[in-house]
């Protein structure tokens, strides 16, 4: 896995450079569709505050501990328009 400042997304694609994108990845063979799912940087800075206590105790997950995702700054500011999505900052 490799952490990235910047990824470049193509629709139907995926991630610009990763193995899917490439159609080298486990599961390329199959119709289905790849995706990304964007992450909030402010989710994974309160879970490691443990705020709200929903858990044990705080969890720790760096934006490099997960796969095939994009952890955003203030995702909530992000529009979703024509199935591709514009970020309002």
């Amino acid at each position: 896995m490799e952490e990235l400042k910047e990824a470049h997304c193509v629709a139907g694609r995926g991630i610009e450079g990763d193995r899917y994108f490439n159609g080298k990845g486990t599961y390329s063979p199959k119709a289905d569709v790849r995706e990304v799912t964007l992450i909030e940087q402010e989710v994974l800075d309160a879970l490691a505050r443990n705020d709200p206590a929903l858990q044990v105790g705080p969890i720790t997950l760096r934006p490099k501990d997960h796969r095939r995702n994009l952890t955003v700054p203030a995702c909530r500011s992000i529009t979703w328009s024509g199935g591709g999505f514009v970020s309002a900052q």
